[in-house]
């Protein structure tokens, strides 16, 4: 067998430096599992899991490390929408919330998108661009009666955008030679861990995650931020257009 060869077969090497820090591990039966850690906030806040996506495995792992489109990939769908300010993000959060359609909010920490927040509502998988399309009807009617014709921003996309930054536009997504083949290993050897679900903790999670949109907001320099923190208006300026200081005022040397 060929160098390259065995360079594709070879799932090893990509994350070999993750299974000698012992973040992932060999199993008996030589199938690997991937290691996962508890972030407290990420900036984003998930007021419905979307249970029939693994976005850890098929992101983080099939495309950002093997550099394969997982199939499931291809039927995702989502509803976007972009507030402009962090009061508005919470308006929005608190209406994903009351439709109950899996989605999440938060702050957009990623140099390469061109937002500061965010909001998502995930199609169910695999059930075409018609019903994404039906879900992308009723979050837009929620806008017009939240914000009137002046709303945030709404998009229907396929994918994730590191797909589409690596891949192109998602109507024109095409396995490569050999991707079929090692997607379909990807799948028999690459095993997902025992995953927390969510407990009380989360409820500390929103907490900290809320507070950080907020922190978030106020170093973009968007003001709406003061409603949610008034602690940190700054103080009226020193009034300088009237003179303080008597123009025979002696000057006294600091040394």
């Amino acid at each position: 067998m060929k160098y390259n060869e065995l360079g594709m077969q070879n799932l090893v090497r990509p994350v070999l430096t993750d299974i000698e820090a012992g973040r992932w591990k060999i199993l008996p039966d030589g199938r690997i599992e991937y290691g996962v850690r508890q972030i407290m906030s990420n900036g984003w806040v998930n007021n419905k899991l979307a249970k029939d996506r693994n976005c850890i495995r098929w992101n983080n792992i099939y495309f950002l490390i093997y550099g394969v489109l997982p199939e499931k990939c291809f039927g995702c769908w989502k509803v976007v929408v972009e507030p402009r300010t962090v009061e508005e993000l919470f308006m929005v959060c608190e209406e994903q919330k009351k439709m109950g359609f899996p989605g999440k909010c938060g702050i957009e920490l990623r140099e390469y998108v061109d937002r500061n927040y965010g909001a998502y509502w995930y199609a169910p998988l695999g059930k075409g661009l018609e019903v994404a399309r039906k879900l992308h009807g009723e979050v837009e009617g929620m806008l017009k009666r939240v914000f009137g014709e002046d709303h945030p921003r709404i998009i229907l996309k396929r994918g994730c955008t590191e797909m589409e930054r690596g891949r192109g536009p998602s109507h024109l997504w095409k396995w490569k030679l050999g991707e079929k083949e090692l997607h379909e290993m990807l799948e028999n050897v690459i095993v997902d861990p025992d995953m927390v679900s969510v407990s009380k903790e989360y409820r500390l999670k929103v907490i900290e995650t809320m507070q950080q949109w907020i922190e978030y907001a106020r170093g973009k320099r968007d003001m709406s931020y003061r409603q949610f923190w008034p602690e940190m208006i700054p103080p009226v300026a020193v009034d300088y257009t009237t003179e303080n200081h008597g123009v025979e005022e002696e000057l006294v040397e600091v040394v």
